[in-house]
């Protein structure tokens, strides 16, 4: 026996088959790819460097950083009140963090006198210094420059101030508007500011020789 559905059902059931089939082709878009990127702390070592381990330790702690930059997508300033989030490019891990493993990396391939660990290793009891940073002003302008502003000081185990504070301030302009360009441009930035706390620290480490 057939069935005929006729009057409103079917003309609700036909409505319903027309949306069906319009919003198919969305359903199966794939989104699109999400891109992580890490900073890269495999620089060369200053020539003639010492490899011998040093039995001097120092702490990095994690960089506060400004809020808004403390997350795992990558944030760019557009104007003084508007931030674009990059949902689909990412960090690797909290930007906070990634700086603080860049950092102990990036210092342990710097410094001649002084091995460095975090402060959440079991290790970091044992270290004779403790380095830490405040990012003041942590800014990507789109398309445009990086501004980094930031403290950093050196402390010993009893939380005396033995170096610092002190102030770095760094404008970069980008050559373009791709996000490897800006991160091969912080990269460069936290190289050069690490150069700079790994002579501070071994100068620190030579006077207890």
């Amino acid at each position: 026996m057939n069935t005929r559905i006729c009057g409103p059902l079917s003309n609700i059931l036909q409505a319903l088959l027309i949306l069906f089939v319009g919003l198919a082709p969305a359903g199966c878009a794939r989104s699109p790819e999400v891109q992580f990127y890490a900073l890269d702390a495999q620089w060369q070592s200053s020539e003639g460097q010492e490899n011998d381990i040093s039995n001097i330790l120092a702490e990095v702690s994690t960089p506060t950083l400004p809020s808004y930059v403390r997350r795992d997508e990558i944030v760019e300033r557009l104007d003084d009140f508007r931030f674009k989030i990059h949902e689909h490019e990412r960090w690797v891990t909290e930007l906070d963090k990634l700086i603080r493993d860049f950092l102990v990396a990036s210092l342990q391939a710097q410094s001649s006198r002084v091995s460095f660990v975090t402060g959440s290793s079991k290790m970091a009891d044992q270290a004779t210094y403790r380095l830490d940073t405040f990012f003041s002003r942590f800014d990507i302008y789109h398309q445009n420059r990086i501004e980094v502003a930031f403290n950093w000081q050196i402390t010993d185990l009893r939380g005396t101030i033995v170096n610092g504070p002190n102030s770095i301030t760094s404008v970069e302009h980008l050559e373009d508007g791709s996000v490897n360009t800006m991160v091969l441009t912080l990269n460069s930035m936290m190289h050069r500011f690490s150069v700079e706390m790994a002579g501070r620290l071994d100068a620190l480490a030579r006077q207890m020789e």
